[in-house]
């Protein structure tokens, strides 16, 4: 490695009394240049030898680089204050980083991580153990919040190794704390008598699906009453998933939205300004037309509960699952399958009745006639054509009557992929 100091010399100022140090370890690399902050050249060349030995052993893999050594100095709330501003530089959702910065606050105060050092898998586990009334749900987005905060920390080079990585999230399927049902199509009927000015807006996200935020956020921009057919562009930056979605409308939600923009409807303004009711105004509503908020199973019902009832009657009307998935605007099939299909409200009945029989006497006959009957047409036989064609169109029409009872169950709605699914979390 070649280095060497020198005092610069100033324009029109003469020299400098102070020295700098340049260095580089082979003919191929640019020089680097550092002030070392000394008018005394043996102090100068002491310093820059110190520099370069550094520089050498962290080549060499004995010392962490500089960028670690600062950010072990820094604390955790300091580091987490910048990773906010690199998430609002990127913008992200508020209520992400809102949510990010509460759980990684909290684990830093209870968990006493003063410095990144600190951080480990041991103080983590031991916290989750005494959150017992904490859903375990929650307990996995704590966990996520400290891995994507630490992620961050590894890729500006202000951390290293995976502490975290070998805590398991915790099981959560059946330990819900809150599931949603499908409302029945009684009681969207119910509801939408009662609802007054708000029926457009219930409308609207049980056929559509949107989210409350993102109706919240829906202008008459987004709104395309005039194309063939009609539907609403949904804007990137107002969805959950980040990417933009063009979602037709029926008749009756265009016809109440045709009625709606008839009272103004500039550019610029919401869709559903004034209207949009609020979740205590939701639960009055549900009151009004005697839907109960929590079944005997436990399920409740709120506006987030529009949704479910949009993917339950895709289900219903046997659309499919991946279809369904696009629809919902999901990444996952699962999510869509068991978390927002309601099996409940799937004609279930109707499915298990299209089953075969195999205890129906004309079923068996036909089943054990059709392999011999096969056999018949491929031997040598003495009878005339004529005789030969009326048996090869009988054998035809017993092999129809056999298939159509063994596929009738295609003509039930499907479910999904896989089959049957019971409502849970991925």
């Amino acid at each position: 490695m070649y280095s060497g100091v020198w005092r610069p010399t100033r324009k029109n100022r003469g020299r400098s009394k102070l020295y700098r140090g340049k260095y580089r370890s082979d003919s191929s690399e640019r020089f680097k240049y550092v002030s070392l902050r000394t008018t005394d050249k043996r102090i100068a060349r002491k310093k820059l030898d110190a520099i370069v030995l550094r520089v050498e052993r962290e080549r060499a893999g004995l010392l962490p680089p500089d960028e670690l050594l600062q950010g072990a100095q820094c604390t955790v709330l300091e580091h987490l204050n910048k990773f906010v501003l690199d998430l609002q530089a990127r913008r992200c959702d508020d209520e992400y980083i809102g949510k990010i910065k509460q759980r990684v606050r909290r684990l830093a105060k209870e968990c006493h991580w003063s410095r990144v050092n600190d951080i480990s898998a041991a103080s983590f586990e031991d916290w989750r153990s005494k959150q017992s009334t904490m859903a375990p749900r929650t307990q996995n987005h704590y966990l996520q919040a400290v891995r994507c905060m630490w992620a961050w920390l590894v890729s500006h080079g202000k951390a290293a190794g995976k502490p975290l990585s070998k805590v398991k999230l915790v099981k959560t399927r059946g330990l819900e704390t809150v599931v949603r049902r499908a409302l029945s199509f009684g009681e969207m009927k119910r509801l939408i008598e009662v609802a007054g000015v708000r029926k457009v807006v219930y409308l609207t996200a049980v056929h559509t699906g949107l989210r409350r935020g993102e109706l919240t956020q829906l202008c008459w921009k987004d709104v395309r009453l005039d194309a063939t057919p009609p539907f609403l562009q949904v804007r990137a930056s107002t969805t959950k998933n980040g990417q933009k979605a063009d979602l037709p409308l029926v008749s009756e939600v265009t016809e109440l939205l045709t009625d709606l923009a008839r009272n103004g409807c500039e550019q610029g303004t919401r869709v559903f300004r004034g209207i949009m009711p609020l979740p205590k105004t939701v639960r009055s509503d549900f009151d009004k037309a005697g839907i109960e908020r929590q079944d005997s199973r436990g399920w409740l019902v709120d506006f987030h509960a529009l949704r479910h009832t949009f993917i339950t009657n895709m289900g219903i009307a046997g659309v499919d699952g991946g279809l369904r998935r696009q629809a919902a605007r999901h990444s996952d099939q699962r999510l869509t399958d068991r978390v927002y299909t309601d099996v409940s409200q799937l004609p279930m009945v109707r499915a298990f009745s299209a089953l075969p029989s195999y205890t129906d006497d004309g079923a068996q006959i036909g089943a054990q006639e059709l392999v011999p009957s096969r056999h018949k047409l491929t031997r040598s036989d003495p009878t005339s054509g004529h005789e030969r064609s009326r048996k090869c169109l009988s054998n035809k029409a017993q092999r129809h009557t056999v298939a159509s009872v063994g596929t009738n169950g295609h003509n039930a709605p499907k479910t999904g992929e896989g089959g049957i699914r019971t409502p849970g979390t991925v």
